[in-house]
């Protein structure tokens, strides 16, 4: 793992944001931490940061929770984004986040964070070296086509 994860967090409640800080570092990661509660900020972030994680509060006041994972996913797609929530697992949402195959942790168990980022990273890690091997594999291929081609 990075020395330090650069992680965008949007939490509008201060002890949650205390409370997660905190389980980040008991889970062994060293972080920055840039707390945003408000889409304008959010999306400023999205396009100048390069960034390890995005964390986010599911019902927010001003926009739907699945509409920020699909904004961040097309501005930042290498970036992991968990939804930590204070929903009860009886909610429809979080059937939707489980059926959906999203990251989420509940704030009423904050301590399965720390292995849940591992796990979120590993998977963003081997997808992005898969991604990097496409598209060696392509430009390979595009330049023994060039080259195949004689008097070019």
């Amino acid at each position: 793992m990075k020395k330090e994860l650069k992680i965008l967090m949007w939490e509008n409640n201060d002890s949650d944001v205390k409370r997660i800080e905190r389980q980040l570092q008991h889970g062994g990661f060293s972080t920055r931490v840039r707390r945003v509660n408000d889409q304008n900020s959010f999306l400023e972030v999205l396009a100048v940061e390069s960034l390890d994680l995005i964390l986010s509060e599911h019902r927010l006041p001003e926009v739907n929770g699945f509409e920020l994972r699909a904004i961040a996913s097309q501005k930042c797609p290498e970036a992991p984004f968990v939804f930590i929530t204070g929903l009860s697992g009886t909610e429809k949402d979080i059937e939707t986040m489980g059926r959906a195959n999203m990251a989420y942790v509940l704030k009423n168990q904050l301590s399965d964070l720390g292995p849940l980022i591992h796990q979120v990273w590993l998977s963003a890690k081997q997808a992005n070296q898969h991604r990097e091997r496409m598209l060696s594999s392509r430009l390979e291929s595009a330049w023994q086509l060039f080259n195949d081609v004689p008097d070019y």
